[in-house]
């Protein structure tokens, strides 16, 4: 019996005002960068295809990348990021060329890993969506179903991703990992994650 496939879309689309530099390139360690860390994660899961949407202005700094050269990922372009999120996410969807069941992932959320990644998968059961919270507060990545995947990609929805989520069952799945809130918005958030640096980008402290 063949296993599920999984897709993943990766949200890179943001201008990333409060930060002052495209999220996808801060270090997560010595060695690599945010997107690096979850895109290697989302491979080793053994997601098919993996999507990358970023803005105009990044384009060229993710091309640039000898990492990405060598990845399985592909990146495309939401021309106009500040439709919102859900702007991003059909992006990412309209480039997958099958509805398979699809994670969610914000790159500003660089802490998923691969136990969490099988969780989650594992949990789907036959609900439409499956988040992890910690603490009874939701976080990410989000998995959503193929059922709820070819929903999304059949209709031309005008609500933001929240309000498309209320029409369907979506799971909490309690686990015991606080990186599931992480949300890396400015340098302080930076600094409370990884720890006090002398300068950014750097090489990060120690993670939680």
């Amino acid at each position: 019996m063949s296993l599920p496939k999984n897709d993943a879309i990766i949200l890179a689309a943001g201008r990333s005002a409060r930060y002052g530099q495209a999220k996808f390139s801060l270090k997560f360690d010595a060695e690599i960068t945010f997107l690096e860390k979850i895109v290697a994660e989302y491979i080793a899961f053994g997601c098919e295809n993996i999507v990358v949407v970023v803005n105009t202005e990044s384009l060229d700094l993710l091309q640039d990348s000898q990492f990405f050269h060598k990845s399985e990922a592909k990146s495309v372009i939401n021309p106009n990021p500040e439709s919102g999120r859900f702007s991003s996410i059909k992006i990412g969807m309209a480039a997958l060329k099958e509805s398979n069941a699809t994670f969610i992932q914000n790159v500003d959320n660089p802490f998923v890993n691969l136990n969490m990644l099988h969780q989650l998968a594992d949990n789907l059961t036959e609900y439409a969506g499956i988040c992890p919270t910690f603490h009874g507060k939701g976080g990410h990545p989000l998995l959503l179903s193929e059922k709820l995947v070819i929903a999304l990609k059949s209709e031309n929805y005008h609500v933001d991703f929240k309000q498309f989520l209320t029409g369907f069952e979506i799971q909490k799945m309690e686990v015991n990992d606080p990186g599931v809130l992480a949300n890396i918005n400015t340098r302080e958030d930076y600094e409370r994650w990884f720890g006090s640096i002398s300068a950014f980008p750097g090489s990060a402290g120690a993670k939680p």
